[in-house]
């Protein structure tokens, strides 16, 4: 099984069951161990803890949908992007991600608003 040809359906089934205390969740641009700034940044201006934007990925729902699949913007990264709105505590979140690993793994390459 691979990462493509994925349905929407099940990106946010995917979405539904990854950790971070496993490693199935992480929040960074895909194969590195750092969050992405701007993520960060938003995430420390919201007060949100990381664990709350965990739950904030597993609860994505198809009425969050945006975009998807759509190409990288890495040129060398073939996995497709997945875009969503979030409406998350009076604000409208932007969450970019791709499922990677054999679908067993999400990375959150962009969070905010």
């Amino acid at each position: 099984m691979d990462d493509a040809n994925l349905t929407i359906d099940q990106v946010i089934h995917i979405c539904s069951l990854v950790r971070l205390e496993d490693g199935t969740l992480c929040f960074d641009a895909y194969g590195t161990n750092d969050i992405r700034g701007k993520t960060l940044l938003f995430l420390a201006s919201k007060g949100i803890l990381i664990e709350e934007a965990e739950k904030i990925i597993n609860k994505l729902t198809i009425k969050d949908f945006l975009e998807g699949p759509v190409d990288n913007y890495i040129a060398e990264r073939t996995h497709k992007l997945w875009i969503f709105l979030k409406r998350y505590k009076g604000m409208k979140i932007y969450i970019k991600l791709l499922i990677y690993n054999k679908r067993r793994n999400v990375a959150v390459i962009s969070m905010h608003d």
